[in-house]
Formats: C-alpha cells, structure tokens, sequence
C-alpha cells in the first residue's frame, strides 16, 4: 500500500519589501482625501475670520462713514430715500451730470439721488460722451463704470 502524499502547506513567498514611494502612496490613497479636505475647511475658516478685518482695514470702501454723501443737486437736502451712486471712470477726472446738472467730476462715492428716471451723461475734452438713463432699482446702492472712448474723428457722434 501506497502511502498518501502529505500536504504542501507552505504559503506563497512573502512579497518583497516595500519602497518608501510605495509607503507614501498607500498612505496617501487611504489618508490624501480626509487631509485635503480638512486643509480646505481650515483655508476657508481663516478666510472668513480674516478677511472681514482686511477689508474694513484697507481699500476704497463704500461705506457711508468712509466717504462723504454728495447730492445729486448741491442747492438742496438729499432726498428721503435716497439710491446712492458710485461714478468711476477711465481716464478719472470726467465730469459727471445728472439730468443736465452738473454735480462733480469722478470718480463720485455715494452721491444720493431720489428714486426716480435720470440722465445721465459722462464726457471728457477729447473722448467721446456717454449718456445712460438711470432708474429706481431694488438696490440701495449701484456702482457706475465708464471706459471713455477717444474722440478721434473730429466731428460730434451721433
């Protein structure tokens, strides 16, 4: 009688040893996505405590205290619910009117006009005018800005 062959029960040979970059990028696959988006929320919360100080800190600011209100009408008080306007042009310097009136040249902060249909009109020696029709809007505040063309043909534009 034959004797039964035993069993091999020796495994598969051990895999070899690992590379530092092997290391590194299986740490990454399992840990990459929770430390990125960690680091993210961490950029956006010092973003949102930071950034309120920086802006009221630094730069042009549209706020009532920062600028002086000018009135659309110099001769009168500004109206009882005002829309303020922001006029800033290229090149500065433009001289603005509203309904024909002269009321400064830009650029203008916060200038309070009443709630209603205006003209107005930007021009500077040498470029060519602009004239838009303001209306009430929902915004208490609305910004203006007027890229002034040169005026190179020599007679008026239609």
């Amino acid at each position: 009688m034959a004797r039964p062959q035993t069993p091999n029960w020796a495994g598969p040979p051990p895999p070899p040893p690992r590379s530092f970059r092997t290391a590194a990028a299986d740490w990454f696959a399992r840990w990459g996505f929770a430390l990125l988006t960690l680091f993210f929320l961490v950029l956006v919360g010092a973003a949102m405590f930071l950034l309120p100080g920086i802006r009221n800190s630094s730069g042009p600011a549209l706020d009532p205290e920062a600028r002086p209100i000018v009135s659309a009408s110099p001769n009168t008080t500004p109206p009882e619910n005002p829309m303020y306007l922001s006029i800033s042009s290229r090149p500065a310097g433009a001289r603005v009117e509203i309904d024909v009136d002269s009321v400064g040249t830009t650029p203008l902060y916060l200038m309070a006009v009443d709630r209603s249909v205006h003209l107005l009109s930007v021009e500077l020696e040498g470029f060519r005018r602009i004239d838009t029709l303001l209306y009430d809007t929902n915004s208490d505040t609305t910004s203006f800005f007027f890229v002034l063309m040169p005026d190179n043909s020599g007679s008026p534009v239609l």
